[in-house]
């Protein structure tokens, strides 16, 4: 790596170092997760200090220290802001849920060009519609989240016997087998989704994220889907996540 070089990013995560210093960390087109220091950007006059807020993305300029073995922003061309999402508490803990997900799966590990356009799309997505929307955005970005990390459920065959799972029947998700399965293998506890929650999923999930937001889901089913997705995901991440306990009465 050369020891200046620029890269599309979003801000992830803010830390203070000593006074006036941000630690501050960056999901990248190029590099996927990069931590990084803006000097002086929590100081009155910083040139960094509004452009390394939370989920700022854009062109982001940096100095990798070989010697010292840090990095540090030099500066930051922001395309978007997002105030949107930072001024709104559904927004900002959608947003925050999907950033605490892939810092602790280090961006699944995969192709980081990849997530950087999933998040970089969601981000707009949530800014540009109503907060009473934020739900459905976060459903398709956990979906496809789940897929580059490899964890996607299969919604055409059952987890437990392998048989095709019936289009117009309820499937119910099985946290022990990690997916779907058919009625004779459910009990009590499973969470379930009617058939059109399933086939909305199969269709919609297999589009472009803003191409999927144009169809229509069944009614309540979002409330459904969202449970299971987000117990995948702290599965996934094999911790709790802080978001989803720290706005338990708004994501739930």
């Amino acid at each position: 790596m050369t020891r200046s070089h620029a890269t599309e990013a979003i801000v992830l995560k803010n830390s203070r170092i000593g006074e006036i210093h941000k630690g501050v960390v960056l999901l990248t087109a190029d590099e996927g997760l990069v931590r990084a220091i803006a000097h002086g950007a929590y100081s009155q006059k910083g040139k960094l200090r509004g452009t390394t807020n939370l989920f700022c993305c854009g062109t982001c300029y940096l100095y990798t220290d070989p010697t010292r073995e840090s990095t540090r922003i030099t500066d930051f061309d922001v395309r978007e802001y997002h105030p949107g999402i930072r001024e709104d508490l559904a927004r900002f803990y959608t947003a925050s849920l999907w950033a605490e997900s892939v810092l602790k799966t280090y961006a699944t590990g995969g192709d980081a060009g990849r997530l950087y356009e999933l998040f970089v799309t969601a981000l707009d997505e949530l800014q540009g519609r109503d907060p009473g929307e934020a739900p459905l955005v976060s459903i398709h970005f956990v979906w496809r989240f789940l897929e580059y990390s490899g964890l996607q459920p299969d919604l055409r065959h059952c987890v437990v016997c392998g048989e095709h799972l019936a289009e117009s029947q309820p499937i119910y998700f099985s946290a022990r087998e990690g997916g779907f399965c058919a009625s004779e293998h459910a009990v009590d506890e499973m969470p379930v989704w009617q058939p059109g929650a399933a086939a909305y999923l199969r269709h919609a999930g297999r589009l472009a994220l803003r191409d999927a937001l144009r169809i229509v889901p069944p009614a309540a089913s979002i409330p459904r889907i969202r449970r299971v997705l987000y117990e995948i995901l702290e599965h996934h991440v094999d911790s709790p996540l802080n978001a989803l306990r720290t706005g338990a009465g708004i994501l739930s």
